[in-house]
């Protein structure tokens, strides 16, 4: 399994800045470094939503906060 490391942009980035990653990217690095550091590491179908709207939080992805109806500015 590839070393993966645990990056996004930060919570001041907007879309202009060019460092925000796309919601997807994201939520796969995250699954690796998971699975890295438990190697039984799995979400189930359940908890995939809801793991991918804090993706879209964390990533400060505009467009991803409004289709998944989430608040970036939200604390």
């Amino acid at each position: 399994m590839e070393n993966v490391r645990w990056t996004t942009a930060s919570r001041s980035d907007t879309g202009t800045s060019g460092k925000v990653q796309h919601v997807d990217e994201i939520y796969h690095r995250f699954i690796l470094y998971a699975q890295q550091q438990i190697r039984q590491f799995v979400v189930d179908e359940m908890n995939k939503p809801i793991i991918h709207k804090l993706m879209a939080y964390f990533s400060a992805n505009q467009g991803a906060c409004r289709t998944m109806n989430v608040d970036p500015k939200k604390g």
